[in-house]
């Protein structure tokens, strides 16, 4: 099936903050801690197409503490709002969870990092820094060149979610640039994707 992307939606943020009390309360009744949970990726930007999909990081503090959550957002939700953790979903450095109420609009991707990652602060640090860069006016050109990749891709009929993602990695090299990031700082970043095209893995959030 083709990837489908849509037009900025100012939405987006309200149904991330609705699914953010949820996934709090969820931990809260495991009665496990957690740092921050934070809107990632392209829908928590706004004026910039996405695909239909809220992108979250759970950020916590150890990698037991990662588990914990891990496992309180496999059971404590309901039979039609559990996740499900599929590792790392070839990106290194969290837990991928996919949420299993597929007739849920928008749907939702959850990936728990912990501080003491490495590999995942790295691609926190990222996150972070695209939704700042994308943000600000100054660097709407970046923001028109990252919407424009995405609708080109649609055009195209790419309906492999990896190539989907690598496809931009070109422009996300940019928009890290702008923030400060080397080559060799982005190429690290690369390299935590392990996926390859056609296999059923997780999302990038770039």
């Amino acid at each position: 099936m083709p990837i489908v992307v849509s037009p900025p939606d100012p939405s987006w943020p309200e149904h991330f903050a609705r699914m953010a009390l949820q996934l709090s309360s969820y931990l809260a009744s495991a009665g496990v801690p957690f740092i921050t949970i934070e809107h990632i990726g392209s829908t928590s930007i706004p004026q910039l197409s996405a695909k239909p999909n809220i992108d979250i990081v759970v950020l916590v503090r150890d990698r037991a503490t990662a588990l914990l959550a891990r496992d309180a957002l496999i059971w404590q939700p309901g039979p039609t709002e559990y996740y499900k953790c599929i590792g790392d979903g070839g990106i290194r450095g969290r837990f991928s969870m996919k949420h299993q109420d597929w007739s849920a609009i928008p749907q939702r991707s959850v990936y728990i990092i912990s501080e003491d990652d490495e590999q995942g602060m790295l691609s926190l640090r990222g996150y972070r820094d695209m939704r700042e860069c994308l943000k600000r006016e100054e660097n709407a050109d970046l923001r028109r060149q990252y919407d424009r990749i995405k609708w080109e891709m649609v055009e195209q009929g790419i309906s492999d979610g990896v190539e989907y993602g690598q496809q931009k990695n070109g422009v996300v090299r940019k928009i890290l640039m702008r923030m400060g990031w080397t080559h060799e700082d982005v190429n690290q970043k690369e390299a935590l994707d392990v996926r390859k095209p056609g296999q059923l893995v997780g999302d990038d959030p770039y």
